[in-house]
């Protein structure tokens, strides 16, 4: 099973990582005492998020001064990656594919702006307008220069998720009069999806809509078709997947839409540490996940759970971290990816995360992954 963490190539807030603009010996050595202290055989960097962490050659991609790679022309990213294979362990890159950095995104394919505190950029990022007709073309070209960039990347992870953050009604509304469907005010939910939102006490709107979900399903299936092309183009060997979260909307999307690709990965993620809710909802919530991860592995899906590392305090709720690995490895899932990067002095952490959080992590990991120091504790 993949046992991997994450940490970010991409321009960030000191607070929460900078791995992104560290010298290579730096970084390195952080892997490799990291390596020593827990058994991890992977690991996955943003390398397309709020902002861009590679040096881009495209328009609409903002090369940060400081960044590593557009010091070093990426040398640095694949140097690290070189690193990691011989150290035994796969390499992933993430891309949240829907955000884009002001102005080099233009209003005109943009659906909203969201501001965002824990990305180094100056101004609130643009939502990407996933129905305009230029979008996929734009799709195509980072993934296109992540693959001749980075041609040695063992796994690529694609996130389109975001699109609440921009006016999802607006764009509902043109497709609807485009589509002779219902207008926002009209749209119908059937009783399944009520009653699974009313139990995890999840707000109903479009997205969860009878006609929102085959909009949805449009324009994620294009998106695919899009991916799938320039697979073949670059003749990419490695694995491909999708991230979503657990629960949400996606989980009722993506699955289908992969039907016929279960060579691709399905990553669900959620941090028990977000959101903490009641406890009965809480209760349901954790149930839910753990039959959605169930039915997917039985229906002949890759499922990559990605959990919580350091993106809240680990002894919040360390039961459901360790509950939930476990039953990752009891259902024979194709990996568990830790979010973060259990080092104090640079890895990847959210807000409000300490220090001594980042420890506790780093013993818990070391029990769940194992490890060659006996730095572990019980918990």
């Amino acid at each position: 099973m993949l046992k991997g963490f994450m940490d970010h190539w991409v321009p960030t807030k000191a607070q929460i990582s900078t791995f992104w603009k560290q010298d290579l010996p730096t970084v390195l050595k952080q892997l490799d005492d990291l390596k020593r202290d827990v058994d991890y055989n992977h690991f996955t960097f943003y390398t397309k998020w709020y902002s861009n962490g590679l040096k881009s050659n495209l328009p609409y991609l903002y090369n940060h001064s400081d960044a590593s790679n557009v010091r070093t022309d990426n040398q640095w990213g694949r140097d690290i990656i070189d690193h990691l294979h011989r150290q035994g362990s796969s390499v992933g890159a993430m891309l949240q594919l829907v955000t884009y950095e002001q102005p080099y995104w233009e209003d005109s394919l943009s659906m909203g702006e969201w501001d965002n505190p824990v990305a180094e950029i100056a101004l609130p990022f643009k939502v990407a307008d996933f129905t305009h007709p230029d979008y996929t073309t734009r799709v195509a070209e980072v993934l296109k220069e992540h693959l001749n960039v980075f041609p040695d990347l063992d796994y690529l992870f694609l996130e389109f998720e975001g699109v609440n953050s921009g006016d999802v009604n607006r764009v509902y509304g043109a497709w609807a009069a485009a589509n002779g469907k219902p207008m926002m005010e009209h749209v119908s939910y059937d009783k399944q999806t009520t009653d699974y939102c009313r139990k995890l006490d999840i707000p109903l709107d479009v997205t969860w809509s009878v006609e929102g979900r085959e909009m949805l399903k449009h324009y994620y299936g294009r998106n695919l078709e899009v991916v799938d092309a320039v697979l073949r183009t670059m003749n990419y060997e490695g694995t491909v997947g999708i991230v979503y979260h657990l629960y949400q909307y996606e989980a009722f999307i993506y699955p289908e839409l992969l039907e016929d690709r279960k060579h691709w990965w399905l990553l669900p993620w959620h941090y028990w540490t977000f959101h903490p809710g009641s406890e009965s909802v809480l209760a349901e919530r954790k149930l839910t996940g753990k039959q959605h991860l169930k039915e997917w592995k039985e229906a002949g899906y890759q499922v990559c759970y990605i959990g919580d590392v350091t993106m809240g305090a680990v002894n919040k709720d360390r039961e459901t971290l360790v509950d939930y690995f476990n039953e990752c490895e009891a259902i024979g899932l194709a990996g568990y990816l830790g979010m973060g990067n259990p080092d104090p002095q640079l890895g990847l952490r959210w807000l409000n995360v300490t220090d001594q959080d980042c420890t506790d992590a780093r013993q818990l990991y070391a029990r769940l992954y194992g490890t060659s120091v006996d730095l572990r504790q019980d918990g």
